[in-house]
């Protein structure tokens, strides 16, 4: 069997498992089961769309942006949870010393 033949084949049951979990979701969201079935279907159609269109695009590439995303979102929540803008070096003081205070002391 070709490579080719392997990938369409794979994309051919990501699409059927796709289409099948929006079945079986559906009625999680009081959706008929054909409902579930069109958008699965759907999800599934672009994700193997954007598979087809980004065929020069590495998985070493994709692993570097799935990391530096995941290690923003961790800065990210850090900062949230440290309360950075609560600390004493980010808060506005009522008078600022000017220049010439500043060099009188």
């Amino acid at each position: 069997m070709s490579p080719t033949t392997t990938l369409r084949l794979a994309r051919a049951g990501f699409v059927l498992f796709a289409c099948l979990l929006g079945v079986a979701l559906a009625p999680a969201f009081q959706g008929a089961g054909w409902t579930g079935a069109v958008v699965g279907a759907g999800a599934g159609l672009l994700v193997a769309a954007l598979d087809i269109l980004l065929n020069k695009f590495t998985i070493s590439v994709f692993s570097s942006a799935t990391a530096g995303l995941l290690i923003g979102l961790f800065c990210g929540w850090l900062i949230t949870r440290i309360g950075l803008s609560e600390l004493p070096l980010f808060q506005a003081s009522d008078v600022l010393p000017g220049p010439a205070q500043a060099v009188r002391g």
